[in-house]
């Protein structure tokens, strides 16, 4: 199992490829333009993926979700969103 998950920021993006015991294959950083998301594509495509997770917090996320359509197709794709994730800490704490 190889796994993805990208830290989004304004004006670059970051990545992480995992496998399935949590060994770092490869790490990375991208632009959010359409150069980065070809970038990206390009790494991605070297590796068999089956999960990509993605902070989804603010708007910066969307053109990557939206370049992602074709690029991300067919993965399980898990957008998280760390107000959430926050919260869900301090109920079970």
């Amino acid at each position: 199992m190889v796994l993805v998950g990208i830290d989004i920021g304004k004006s670059k993006h970051d990545y992480a490829i995992v496998d399935g015991s949590g060994g770092v294959l490869k790490t990375g950083e991208f632009s959010s333009t359409r150069s980065g998301f070809e970038k990206l594509e390009k790494v991605l495509s070297g590796f068999e993926i089956e999960l990509i997770g993605m902070e989804a917090t603010g708007h910066y996320w969307r053109n990557l979700c939206k370049r992602g359509q074709g690029l991300i197709r067919g993965f399980i794709n898990i957008y998280y969103n760390q107000n959430m994730l926050n919260n869900s800490y301090k109920t079970i704490l």
